[in-house]
């Protein structure tokens, strides 16, 4: 079918050449490439569509804080982030075994980014009183 070797559950925000996916054929795609310099360039690729939201909510947290909190405030939230993400990349580490390990890393650190993303959301709209 056309739908073989795809992860049950794929979410959007991850692209597969139809009917590719699973066959030994290199699709063009890196996340279908065994080779190591492509499996980063899959997970750099999926790091930087999945974190766009959340960078986006940060910087509008940051400014906000500027705003309502002072410099004390944006140091704290800016070291509570830095925080997070040494937390998320050593937590999802340990996703993905094998040749093809980017995708399921991806999915990993794309999940916890959309729950950073929604905590932070929340943050900003308390700073801003809404």
């Amino acid at each position: 079918g056309r739908a073989q070797g795809l992860p049950s559950g794929t979410k959007g925000g991850t692209q597969n050449a139809p009917g590719r996916a699973g066959t030994g054929a290199f699709t063009g795609n890196p996340c279908d490439s065994p080779a190591p310099v492509d499996q980063r360039s899959c997970l750099s690729r999926s790091i930087v569509q999945n974190d766009a939201g959340l960078n986006r909510v940060y910087q509008g947290l940051l400014e906000q804080s500027r705003k309502s909190g002072g410099p004390e405030l944006e140091d704290r939230l800016r070291q509570s982030q830095r925080d997070w993400v040494n937390t998320r990349d050593s937590e999802c580490t340990q996703s993905g075994q094998g040749a093809l390990w980017a995708r399921a890393r991806g999915h990993c650190l794309a999940d916890r980014s959309a729950k950073r993303t929604a905590e932070l959301q929340r943050t900003l709209n308390s700073l801003r009183g809404q």
